[in-house]
């Protein structure tokens, strides 16, 4: 059975289609207008109980490019971080999986440049991983944590690359990794 995989540049190649007069293209079974660069549309399309393959397709074609290993199989989370102290941020992601192999996968689709969304993606990447563990868990039990942010905006002016990954890397040997526990993904739609 042929499927057709959903990658950042065929997100991209829908985008024109919204300069229409109205904001969106897709329509959801109500029959709301739905631009395919919004949250609730990611959510839809790949979040939604029974679109675990498509979903994992999607994820699959964002590692392979970059040399990671894929995924076999996820299971579709609820996406709140709720608050564990009073004081804590309570955030909301567009879809959370978790892979056969324990990795955590967020993915989050981002319309609006906001000059704080590199720190945002990080703060979310960080409140996955360390949301792991509960109070005397062993380390070891820490599984990587995988952010895809696909962005309708340019980041990183001096990349022209519509893709880009970020790991923790030595800095004057970018090929030791200090660990594999973290991928951070930049899809930037308007370089496509």
């Amino acid at each position: 059975m042929s499927r057709t995989c959903i990658t950042p540049s065929r997100i991209a190649r829908l985008r024109p289609a919204c300069q229409l007069s109205y904001p969106a293209v897709f329509y959801t079974h109500e029959h709301a207008l739905c631009p395919p660069t919004s949250d609730i549309f990611v959510c839809y399309l790949l979040g939604s109980t029974g679109h675990e393959t498509l979903f994992c397709d999607f994820i699959n074609a964002h590692l392979v490019e970059t040399d990671f290993e894929p995924v076999e199989s996820i299971s579709i989370e609820t996406p709140f971080n709720l608050k564990k102290f009073q004081n804590d941020k309570e955030s909301v992601l567009d879809v959370r999986v978790t892979g056969k192999d324990k990795r955590i996968i967020n993915v989050d689709i981002q319309s609006s440049r906001q000059m704080f969304y590199l720190h945002r993606s990080l703060y979310y990447w960080a409140r996955l991983y360390q949301g792991q563990l509960q109070e005397g868990a062993n380390y070891a039990m820490l599984a990587p944590v995988v952010r895809i942010n696909i962005l309708d905006f340019i980041v990183f002016n001096t990349m022209n690359s519509p893709h880009t990954c970020f790991v923790a890397a030595e800095k004057n040997h970018p090929g030791c990794l200090l660990t594999d526990a973290l991928q951070i993904h930049f899809y930037k739609i308007p370089q496509y």
